[in-house]
């Protein structure tokens, strides 16, 4: 039952998300997407990159769209509003595309990638946000999961997902609860009969801060969440390199989307307007 209702819960989140982004989705004719990226796209004539993304529809050959407000699609949402409010100069994590730099032939849904220009680019370390915080986190999803196993099985409800400072406030108060309960001895085995489970670096993490104000407890886990912590880089889309292929990008700059099959075409008739 609780993983059915995980799953149902899955499935109503990605129905949300995919309901705004087609929403946010501008048709364009093939002649106004030829003019568009001449006019907006310079950058990515000079220096085109590898960019892309899958959509599941991909009933559209091509599209205009912005970065809408959205929530991680199929884990817990609480790493995206850390990283979007505490990553100076990074796009916001809850308002961007979230891409792939991938030079194989790929086709099908997947779609090439043409911000307009400008545009700056969160890099992670490897082809999925969700084990690149291994040195700190473990994984994102499962850190927070157990976060939220514990604040419920406390009768504190499950920590906040979308707001940093009901987030914050949250974590606070769980911290607080935590040691409330004078946890500092056996820590495994009481955080297991509370949550009905463990989690090595969440127990790790607040083992090694418990003697902290549960304020502090929370900006150390803002410090190790940290892009310079874990290996992220800030990029201008004329930076993005081929050793960074298969990584996952993101950005908040408005873009254009072309269907794999079909970009070799709108780049010949861009190349005919501009002779």
């Amino acid at each position: 039952m609780k993983y059915l209702k995980k799953y149902e819960n899955y499935k109503k989140r990605r129905q949300n998300i995919m309901s705004r982004f087609r929403k946010a989705m501008i048709s364009m004719s093939e002649d106004e997407v030829v003019d568009y990226i001449i006019e907006n796209c310079k950058e990515y004539l000079e220096y085109k990159k590898d960019i892309v993304r899958y959509i599941a529809s991909g009933d559209k050959t091509w599209f205009k769209s912005n970065p809408i407000s959205r929530v991680s699609r199929d884990n817990a949402n609480h790493y995206t509003v850390i990283m979007s409010n505490t990553w100076k100069d990074y796009p916001k994590r809850n308002k961007s595309f979230i891409c792939t730099l991938n030079k194989n032939n790929i086709y099908g849904y997947y779609y090439d990638v043409i911000p307009e220009d400008g545009s700056k680019w969160g890099v992670a370390p490897r082809s999925d946000i969700w084990s690149t915080f291994k040195n700190t986190l473990g994984y994102p999803d499962d850190f927070f999961r157990f976060v939220d196993d514990l604040s419920k099985n406390l009768g504190l409800g499950v920590v906040n997902d979308t707001n940093y400072k009901e987030l914050r406030k949250d974590m606070i108060r769980l911290f607080d609860e935590l040691k409330e309960r004078d946890l500092k001895d056996n820590l495994w085995n009481k955080m297991r009969a509370i949550a009905e489970d463990t989690h090595d670096e969440f127990i790790g993490f607040f083992q090694k801060n418990y003697e902290k104000p549960s304020s502090k407890i929370f900006d150390e886990l803002i410090n190790i969440m940290k892009p310079e912590n874990n290996d992220f880089k800030l990029l201008e889309y004329k930076d993005l390199e081929n050793e960074e292929n298969e990584k996952e990008i993101w950005t908040d700059s408005p873009c254009v989307f072309v269907k794999k099959d079909e970009i070799d075409n709108i780049l010949n008739k861009i190349n005919e307007k501009l002779r």
